[in-house]
């Protein structure tokens, strides 16, 4: 199902580890994306009620922009992966101002406590880094 040509490099996303069924909170969850430009709202047609059932709407969401028409998105192991052919640069999932949990959600926004280490002297303060691919 990833539909990848011999000798591409194409950038996949992938969310964390949902439950299942997903806990999403809002009726019409709602999320944004961004290539760079000014974010898009991308607006699920309902409550997912399933992994599977949240990369369909995810899916229809993403595909109403007609720049990623041809974006698809498959659950796989309580993850989302989701793969914009042709996208220009990145894709940044942030949460829309009306609603503000459902990317968190969909686990697409993570991020982990990081600890620097060099030359065995390790940093005294931890930070803390967004991962979005």
């Amino acid at each position: 199902p990833l539909q990848l040509a011999a000798g591409t490099l194409e950038r996949i996303y992938q969310s964390g580890r949902m439950a299942e069924p997903p806990g999403i909170s809002a009726a019409q969850p709602r999320l944004q994306a961004s290539t760079g430009g000014p974010p898009v709202t991308l607006t699920l047609a309902t409550r997912p009620v399933s992994v599977e059932n949240a990369a369909q709407l995810l899916e229809t969401a993403i595909r109403s922009v007609p720049a990623w028409s041809t974006a698809w998105v498959v659950s796989h192991g309580g993850q989302l992966w989701i793969r914009f052919p042709g996208a220009p640069a990145s894709v940044e999932f942030t949460a829309e101002p009306g609603d503000a949990l459902t990317f968190r959600e969909l686990e697409l926004f993570r991020e982990a406590v990081v600890r620097i280490r060099v030359n065995g002297a390790e940093s005294g303060r931890e930070l803390s880094v967004r991962l979005t691919e």
